[in-house]
């Protein structure tokens, strides 16, 4: 399963030296329809899909910009580093609501008994 073999980074980067808010989102500005980029993660809740601009939930470095690895922390959650263990304490500990963020994402986790 995939979201055993995915781990979620800390980046402690700064604005305008690693980033900017204003920068372009790469993958939105090739062009995909709508449909593809649901699938692939983004959600028309925190997604402006009509915009090529950068989702504040889907930062990314500039383009050609390395990281020190002092600036990246792998997250852990009760001594594991597994994306679905984090994705389960997140659901489990807070508000979101995934089913309406990523609607393609909570099918997913449905359907195979995640969660």
């Amino acid at each position: 399963m995939f979201l055993n073999k995915y781990i979620l980074l800390n980046l402690k980067i700064k604005e305008k030296i690693d980033f900017d808010f204003n920068d372009i989102d790469e993958i939105k500005n090739k062009g995909y329809d709508k449909e593809y980029l649901i699938k692939g993660g983004y959600s028309l809740k925190y997604s402006d899909l009509e915009s090529t601009r950068t989702d504040k939930w889907n930062l990314h470095t500039f383009s050609n910009h390395g990281i020190n690895s002092s600036k990246l922390k792998i997250c852990y959650v009760n001594n594991s580093n597994k994306m679905i263990d984090i994705l389960n304490f997140a659901l489990n500990n807070t508000n979101l609501n995934i089913e309406t963020v990523c609607p393609v994402l909570w099918k997913y986790l449905r359907s195979r008994n995640l969660i």
